[in-house]
């Protein structure tokens, strides 16, 4: 039905919604607001498959209750990505991690953004880790 959808923004993520998003392969923008932990796997496994997304954002909900996505360890970006913005807790470690560190990981990234309640630390970065990045954005609120 809307297969050939290029943005999808302020959505939440049910179980429904993993399910749905495996189907729109041409999108490029997915600003998703309400990330809850319980369907977290699902969705990166899902986003994993968009191969022609650029544009990727992340928050979580209730963040006053203390949720958080679970490590990023598990989530392998899409090979195109371009932005990637992490709201809230959506990014709840305190040392950043080899998702972000090893060469390879986002080789088309320009834009890194990510906005936490704690303070993160950035031990190293490989050689080659960030090719193209232009922009660095670290918030602690």
């Amino acid at each position: 039905m809307l297969v050939n959808l290029h943005t999808c923004a302020g959505v939440y993520v049910d179980s429904g919604f993993a399910s749905e998003l495996y189907t729109l392969t041409h999108l490029r923008n997915l600003d998703v607001d309400n990330v809850c932990e319980d369907h977290a796997s699902e969705l990166f496994a899902a986003i994993f498959r968009l191969e022609n997304l650029v544009c990727l954002s992340l928050s979580v909900e209730n963040t006053y209750l203390g949720t958080s996505l679970p490590e990023l360890e598990s989530f392998t970006p899409p090979p195109h990505l371009q932005e990637l913005t992490l709201h809230d807790e959506a990014y709840k470690a305190k040392i950043i991690g080899k998702e972000f560190r090893e060469a390879g990981g986002y080789p088309e990234l320009e834009t890194l953004s990510i906005t936490s309640r704690n303070p993160v630390e950035w031990t190293e970065i490989a050689n080659g880790a960030f090719p193209n990045l232009k922009s660095l954005s670290l918030n602690f609120v």
